[in-house]
C-alpha cells in the first residue's frame, strides 16, 4: 500500500488544543467540543471544512475505484501561527507573511508527503503561500477563498477552486438589467479580496459606460468617524445602487453601521459581494440585500449525517446554513477533485507519485473536466479557463424576516447574460418589484386614470356593457311571460346576464392606481362572471335537446322536475367552485406588483401562491364547462326546429371563449404597461359578442316580429275547389294550383330546397334556413313568395317592378318598397344556378299573372 498526504491549510491558531511544531498542527479532534469550536467564529471556519475533508478521505480510502493501492493521509499547517484567545473572532488573514515564511517552508522542505493541499485561508493570507505553493508545483483546492487574484493563470498555475470568480461580473449584470447608469461601492481596502474585486468591479464599470460616483475605501476595524464618511459620501453623490466588498463580517459591519445613519429603504439598493453574515448584528437591514448564490444543490444530507456522526454531536436545525457559509460541500469536492485528478497519475506510477514525481503534471488543467458529479452544483463540475468552478448564478434578496432570501433572477454559466428573470418576485426592499432610479433618472409609473386615453376608454366600455347587460335583464323580466321569452329559459337567461354584467364591472376596477382591495375585487368579478356565464346555456340546451327526444306526451309536472334536476346537476358544481374561489380569494393575500419596463413602471395585480393552487383548479373546472358546452352542441345539432336549434350559436360563443382566453394568454407572456388594456379590451369584445349573441339577435327579432305587418291567412272555406294544371320542362314539373282566386306555382324546377337567410337593416348576423320556393297570388295582381319548412313559412310580396336580383352565387330580394327593412337572400352552389332560378322565376311570375287576368 502506498501513502499519499493532503495538506490542509487553515487558522488553527484558533483551537486551543492544537499542539504546533512550526506550523504543523497535531492533535486535532473530530469530536466536536463547543469550549474550544465556536459555530460563528473562525474556529468553526476551521473545524467543519476540515470534517469535510476528513469524510471525503475517508471515502476515497473505502473506494477501490479512486486511488487503488493508495492510502490518503492528512496533515494540517496553521497560516496563523500559534494558539491566540482572540483570533476566533478578530483575526481576518492578517499573517499572510507567517503563512510565506513559515507554513511555506514547512509542506515545502520539510513534510515532502505532501502531494496536494486543500487551502481554508482569506485571501490576504493566501495570496503569498499560494504563489509559493504553486511556483514548487503543489497543487491547492480552495472552496471559500474568493479574492479574483487566485484567477491569474500566470501567477497560479497549480491552483484551483470549486467556487466562482462571479462578483464583479454577476454585480453589472444586475446593473446593466435595471438599466442603472450610476453606482457606488464600498471596498474593505486593507483585505485583498476586497480591494482586487473592487478593482475588477470598477473596470467593468468603465467599460460599460456606468458611473461609480462614490468608491469608499474602508478599514476592517473601522470606526464610528469612517462610517459617518462614508454615509456623506452617499449623499452627496446621491448614490442609490451600493455594492460592498469585502470578508463577510466586514459587510456585515458596514450594512449595520451606514444604514443606521439613514441610507436605508425603497430608495437604496444594497449588493453584497460575498456571502452574508449567518448570524448578523440584525434581520431589518437585511431587508433587500442582494447576493449572488452559486450553490444550488440540496443534496448534501447524507455528508452532513456523516459529519454529525463523527462529531458525535448534534449541531441543531441551522447546521444546513452553517454549513453551506463555510463552503463544507465545496471542499468536500475539492477533496474528490483532487484524489481523481491523481488517481490518472497514480495508475500510471502510485510510487513516483508518492515521491512527488508527477508535480509537473498537476496544474489546474489536471482537475478541470474529471466528470465528478459534485454535491454544490447540479451536474458534472467543470472549471473554467481560469481554474474556477464554472456555475450559474442565483441572484437572491432577502425578506428581512430571519435569513429568508427570494431568488428573483439567473445568469449564464459563463456570466454574460440574465437568461431568467422573475419581474413579479419580491426583489428589493420591503417587497418592491421596481427597482428604484438610480438618482440620473427619474422612473415615471403608468397606470389607467380617468385623464389618460385608455382610462377613459375602460370606463366607457364598463359602462356600455353594464347598461347593455341592464337592457337585456329588464327585457326578460318585462316580458318573461311572452311566448317567445318563456321558450328561452327567462330563469336561466336572467342568470346569464349577472354574469355577463359581472364582467362588465370587473373592468371598473382597473381605473386608477390598483390597490390590494381592487386587484382582489377585479379578479373576483371577473373570475366567477366567467365561471357563471356559460352554464344558463347548457342547461337550457340541455332541456331543449331532451325534450326533443322524448316520443310521447310530457306533462308539466315532468317537465319542471327535469328543469330542477339539470339545474341542480349543472348550477351545483359551479356555484360550490365559485363559493371555493371566493372563500379563498377573500383570505388570500393580493397585491398590486409594480413592473418596471425601460423607463416606466406598471402595476400588475396578483393573487399570493399557496399549495392548494385554488385558480389552476378554476381555470380546469371553467375548461370542462366548455367542453360540456360543446358536447350539448352534439345533441342540440338534431333538433330540427330551426328556432329552437342553437347550435350555431353554441358554437360561436365556444370559439369566442377560447379564441379570447388564448389572446390573453399570448398577451401575457410578454407584458408591458398597455396589457391589461389589451386584456380589457379582449374581454369586453368576447363578453360583448357572447351576450348579443345569445341575447341580442333575440330581442331584436322579437322587436321586428312586433312591428312586421302581419299578412292575411287564407280562409280554409276558399280551399275547397281545386285544379291542378301541370305543364313539363325537362325532368322536372312546374305545378300550377287555382283555388278560386287564389293560386299558387312551386317553383322546384332549379332546386328542390332553397338555402336563405333573411338580413336587417342592421347587417346582423342572421341564421340560414332550407325550405321549398313558391310563388303565389291571391288573384288581386297581389303576389309573394313563400319559402316553407316542416316548422315554419316565411312570405315575401313581390310585384312587376320588384324581383330578385342576381349576383354571383347569391339572389336578393329587397323588401324596403313594401317598407320592410329586410332582404332576403339566397344561395346557390354557382353563378349558373342562381341564373336558373331567376328565369324560373319570372317565367313562374308571367304564368300567374296571366293565370289572375284570365279569372
Amino acid at each position: 500500500m502506498i501513502n499519499i498526504t493532503f495538506g490542509i491549510i487553515g487558522n488553527y491558531c484558533c483551537f486551543k488544543n492544537i499542539v504546533y511544531n512550526g506550523s504543523y498542527a497535531t492533535n486535532f479532534s473530530v469530536n466536536y467540543d463547543p469550549t474550544i469550536v465556536t459555530m460563528g467564529g473562525n474556529s468553526g471556519w476551521a473545524y467543519f471544512p476540515d470534517m469535510a475533508v476528513i469524510a471525503a478521505v475517508n471515502h476515497i480510502n473505502e473506494s477501490p475505484h479512486i486511488l487503488p493501492g493508495v492510502h490518503v493521509n492528512l496533515k494540517r499547517f496553521t497560516d496563523c501561527g500559534h494558539y491566540d484567545p482572540s483570533a476566533n473572532s478578530d483575526y481576518a488573514g492578517n499573517s499572510g507573511g507567517y503563512a510565506s515564511a513559515v507554513t511555506g517552508h514547512d509542506i515545502i522542505d520539510v513534510h515532502k508527503d505532501v502531494v496536494a493541499i486543500l487551502g481554508n485561508q482569506y485571501s490576504s493570507a493566501a495570496k503569498g503561500l499560494n504563489e509559493i505553493l504553486s511556483t514548487n508545483k503543489i497543487p491547492v483546492c480552495m472552496a471559500s477563498t474568493g479574492s479574483p487574484r487566485f484567477s491569474d493563470r500566470n501567477k497560479y498555475q497549480f491552483i484551483f477552486r470549486t467556487i466562482t470568480n462571479h462578483y464583479p461580473k454577476s454585480t453589472l449584470l444586475l446593473l446593466k438589467k435595471w438599466n442603472v447608469k450610476r453606482a457606488a461601492a464600498i471596498y474593505q481596502k486593507d483585505d485583498d479580496y476586497g480591494t482586487l474585486a473592487w478593482k475588477a468591479f470598477h473596470n467593468e464599470c468603465e467599460a460599460n459606460d456606468i458611473q461609480l460616483v462614490a468608491n469608499i475605501g474602508v478599514q476592517t476595524n473601522f470606526d464610528d468617524a469612517a462610517a459617518g464618511w462614508a454615509h456623506q459620501s452617499l449623499l452627496q453623490t446621491d448614490a442609490r445602487y451600493i455594492t460592498v466588498f469585502g470578508q463577510i463580517q466586514f459587510i456585515d459591519d458596514v450594512l449595520a453601521a451606514v444604514t443606521k445613519l439613514g441610507i436605508f429603504g425603497q430608495k437604496y439598493v444594497w449588493i453584497a459581494a460575498n456571502f452574508a453574515d449567518t448570524n448578523p448584528r440584525a434581520f431589518t437591514y437585511m431587508n433587500g440585500l442582494i447576493i449572488g448564490e452559486t450553490d444550488f444543490m440540496q443534496n448534501n444530507q447524507n455528508l452532513l449525517d456523516n459529519i454529525t456522526a463523527l462529531a458525535q454531536y448534534d449541531f441543531g436545525p441551522e447546521f444546513q446554513t452553517y454549513a453551506h457559509d463555510y463552503a463544507v460541500a465545496g471542499f468536500y469536492d475539492c477533496t474528490m477533485l483532487l484524489a481523481l485528478g491523481l488517481s490518472q497519475l497514480a495508475s500510471q506510477n502510485p510510487e513516483k507519485l508518492a515521491k512527488r514525481g508527477f508535480q509537473d503534471e498537476m496544474n489546474f488543467t489536471l482537475f478541470q473536466n474529471l466528470e465528478y458529479s459534485g454535491l454544490t452544483a447540479p451536474g458534472f463540475m467543470t472549471l473554467d479557463a481560469f481554474g474556477d468552478r464554472q456555475s450559474r448564478i442565483a441572484f437572491q434578496s432577502f425578506t428581512g424576516d430571519h435569513l429568508n432570501r427570494t431568488t428573483f433572477a439567473m445568469s449564464s454559466d459563463d456570466y454574460s447574460s440574465i437568461v431568467e428573470y422573475n419581474y413579479s418576485a419580491p426583489a428589493f426592499f420591503g417587497g418592491g418589484t421596481v427597482p428604484p432610479a438610480d438618482g440620473s433618472i427619474a422612473i415615471i409609473t403608468m397606470y389607467y386614470s380617468l385623464k389618460s386615453i385608455e382610462g377613459r376608454v375602460v370606463l366607457s366600455l364598463g359602462i356600455t356593457g353594464t347598461l347593455a347587460g341592464i337592457v337585456c335583464l329588464l327585457f326578460l323580466v318585462r316580458f318573461k311571460r311572452e311566448k317567445s321569452v318563456m321558450s328561452a329559459s327567462p330563469v336561466d337567461m336572467i342568470l346569464f346576464c349577472m354574469a355577463s354584467g359581472l364582467i362588465y364591472i370587473s373592468l371598473f376596477f382597473n381605473i386608477g392606481i390598483p390597490t390590494a382591495p381592487s386587484c382582489k375585487a377585479r379578479i373576483l368579478t371577473l373570475t366567477i362572471g366567467v365561471t357563471m356565464l356559460l352554464p344558463p346555456l347548457i342547461i337550457k340546451n340541455a332541456m331543449l335537446a331532451w325534450l326533443f327526444r322524448q316520443n310521447h306526451r310530457l306533462q308539466k309536472k315532468q317537465i319542471d322536475q327535469m328543469w330542477n334536476r339539470v339545474r341542480l346537476l349543472v348550477y351545483g358544481p359551479v356555484w360550490a367552485a365559485a363559493c371555493a374561489f371566493l372563500v379563498w380569494a377573500w383570505h388570500a393575500s393580493s397585491r398590486p406588483l409594480q413592473l418596471l419596463r425601460h423607463d416606466s413602471a406598471y402595476f400588475q395585480c396578483q393573487l399570493g401562491r399557496d399549495h392548494v393552487r385554488v385558480p389552476a383548479i378554476v381555470l380546469v373546472f371553467n375548461v370542462l364547462i366548455v367542453l360540456a358546452l360543446l358536447v350539448t352542441a352534439l345533441f342540440t345539432c338534431r333538433i330540427e326546429n330551426t328556432d329552437l336549434n342553437e347550435t350555431s350559436k353554441i358554437g360561436f360563443v365556444a370559439v369566442s371563449v377560447i379564441g379570447g382566453f388564448c389572446l390573453v394568454q399570448i398577451l401575457s407572456q410578454a407584458p408591458d404597461s398597455m396589457t391589461d388594456f389589451k386584456v380589457d379590451i379582449i374581454v369586453w369584445v368576447v363578453n360583448t359578442f357572447i351576450l348579443f349573441t345569445v341575447m341580442g339577435v333575440p330581442i331584436i327579432n322579437w322587436y321586428q316580429s312586433r312591428t312586421r305587418l302581419p299578412l292575411k291567412h287564407i280562409e280554409p272555406s276558399r280551399r275547397n275547389s281545386v285544379a291542378s294544371v301541370q305543364t313539363h320542362n325537362g325532368h322536372r314539373e312546374t305545378t300550377r294550383h287555382v283555388v278560386s282566386k287564389y293560386n299558387y306555382i312551386q317553383l322546384n324546377k332549379t332546386t328542390i330546397r332553397c338555402i336563405f337567410q333573411i338580413q336587417t337593416r342592421m347587417k346582423l348576423a342572421s341564421p340560414w334556413f332550407t325550405a321549398t320556393a313558391s310563388l303565389n297570388s291571391s288573384g288581386d295582381r297581389k303576389a309573394w313568395v313563400a319559402l316553407t319548412n316542416p316548422t315554419k313559412a316565411w312570405c315575401f310580396p313581390i310585384s312587376e317592378s320588384f324581383g330578385f336580383v342576381v349576383e354571383g352565387t347569391t339572389a336578393t330580394l329587397d323588401l324596403k318598397p313594401f317598407s320592410i327593412n329586410q332582404t332576403l337572400v339566397l344561395e346557390f352552389e354557382d353563378a349558373d344556378e342562381a341564373q336558373m332560378f331567376d328565369q324560373e322565376f319570372i317565367s313562374a311570375l308571367g304564368i300567374i299573372q296571366k293565370s289572375d287576368e284570365s279569372i
